[in-house]
């Protein structure tokens, strides 16, 4: 399942139909911008951008999150809160893109200061394999 559109999402659903998976996407109606990619097998269009979270995290067993902009900052932020709060079972979220994503991380799980609390999550990077950039996998 991915958010329908472009780019890494159309990769990810061209896998899983090549694969013989159910390609899903929960696209979102913009004035300007996403239309859903060609390899879906399944193509739910929202017009609110709250409905299409409820169900991306709701039928979701990880979260693989690519570097990119506001909405996936505020689509992995949400699901960070989510865990944490205990308000949906917890699971993996997966970060690509070490250098991309690691003055953020240093900023939420390494605070400075002596009034700094640390979080209860944590962040190792790892190396999925040769051809990937280091992931960072945040456990709970």
């Amino acid at each position: 399942m991915t958010g329908g559109g472009p780019g890494i999402m159309e990769a990810a659903n061209r896998g899983a139909r090549d694969a013989g998976a159910r390609s899903v996407g929960c696209n979102i109606v913009l004035p300007h911008e996403q239309q859903p990619n060609p390899y879906l097998d399944v193509s739910l269009t929202f017009n609110r951008f709250f409905v299409r979270k409820v169900l991306l995290v709701k039928y979701s067993i990880c979260f693989v999150v690519m570097p990119g902009g506001a909405g996936t900052v505020d689509e992995l932020f949400e699901t960070i809160t989510l865990i944490q709060t205990g308000k949906v079972k917890d699971f993996p979220i997966l970060l690509y893109g070490k250098e991309y994503w690691r003055p953020l991380l240093a900023r939420l799980w390494w605070p400075r200061g002596p009034s700094a609390k640390r979080s209860s999550a944590s962040c190792s990077w790892r190396t999925a394999s040769m051809r990937l950039p280091p992931c960072c996998r945040i456990d709970w």
